[in-house]
Formats: C-alpha cells, sequence, structure tokens
C-alpha cells in the first residue's frame, strides 16, 4: 500500500515537473517573440497624444498574460482560475483607466485622432459588449475570441497613432 502511495506521489511530481517545463518553453518563446516588437513611433503626435499610444501598448501588453493562461491547458487541470481571474480583473482595470483617459482627451486631440484614421469608439464599443469587465462567463475558448478581438483592435489602433499625416495635403 506504501509503496502505492509513493508512485502516486511520484506520478503527480512528475506531471507537475511536465507542466512546469512546458510552461517555461511557452514563455520562453512569447520573451523572443517580444523582441522583435518595433518600437512606437510617435515623435509627430502632441504630448498628450504621446502618453495615451505608450498606455495604449501597455494596455496590450496587460492583456497578452489572459491570453496565455487561457493557453496553458496543462494549467487548468489542476488550477481552479484564481490566476486567470485576479489577470482578467488587473486587465479590466486597465481598459477602464485607458477608456477613461480617451474619454478625458481635448477636442483637439480628438480631432487629430479623426484625421489619422483612428477609431476609438470601436474599441469602447468591445468594453462596452465585454460589460466593462473580462470574465470567463462563456468558457475559455469564448474568453480567448474576445481577449483576442480587444488586443487587434488596440493593436490597429496603436498602429493608426503611429502613421504621419501628410504635411501638404
Amino acid at each position: 500500500m506504501m509503496a502505492m502511495i509513493y508512485l502516486l506521489g511520484a506520478c503527480l511530481a512528475g506531471f507537475e515537473l511536465v507542466r512546469t517545463l512546458s510552461y517555461r518553453a511557452r514563455v520562453r518563446g512569447y520573451l523572443r517573440a517580444a523582441t522583435d516588437e518595433c518600437p512606437l513611433h510617435v515623435e509627430h503626435l502632441p504630448r498628450s497624444l504621446k502618453a495615451f499610444a505608450r498606455e495604449t501598448r501597455t494596455l496590450g501588453v496587460s492583456l497578452e498574460l489572459p491570453q496565455l493562461q487561457v493557453e496553458d491547458t496543462l494549467g487548468q487541470m489542476f488550477d481552479k482560475g484564481e490566476s486567470l481571474d485576479a489577470s482578467l480583473q488587473a486587465s479590466s482595470r486597465a481598459l477602464a483607466d485607458w477608456a477613461a483617459i480617451l474619454g478625458q482627451l481635448s477636442e483637439a486631440d480628438g480631432l487629430l485622432l479623426q484625421d489619422l484614421g483612428v477609431e476609438p469608439e470601436r474599441v469602447r464599443q468591445w468594453i462596452e459588449v465585454e460589460g466593462w469587465k473580462l470574465d470567463r462567463r462563456d468558457g475559455r475558448a469564448s474568453l480567448r475570441a474576445r481577449l483576442k478581438r480587444i488586443s487587434d483592435e488596440l493593436t490597429d489602433f496603436e498602429g493608426c497613432l503611429q502613421v504621419q499625416l501628410d504635411p501638404y495635403r
């Protein structure tokens, strides 16, 4: 009987080791890919929009942790979701802060955003569709799609902010 208990403990330890090594490999791959990220080119923007562009990049990065956690299929077996819930709560707070900053931009900044082709209302609509919070209400597959959709909108938003207007138009 004791041998079975030791064998069971060894199997659990082995499984946890495989899960940890798999997670570390994914994180290393993520970090390697992150070095390819382009720097922000926002020198042409006024100071308030430069800061807003940095906030947009930061928000996009903050959404990457919950996306990684949703993809962690081995971790789902033992994790009850507390770490994912904490990440989603932090990301929800970051989304609300970003939307608040967007609402505080001046009218001139808003007009410049329109000239750049930025549609802040699209991102705000996705946040409103989420009910101003991210959670696991419809399962991980739905959450994965929703996080990807918001991340894609932020990436498009960030890309538009980096476009320089033609001074001769």
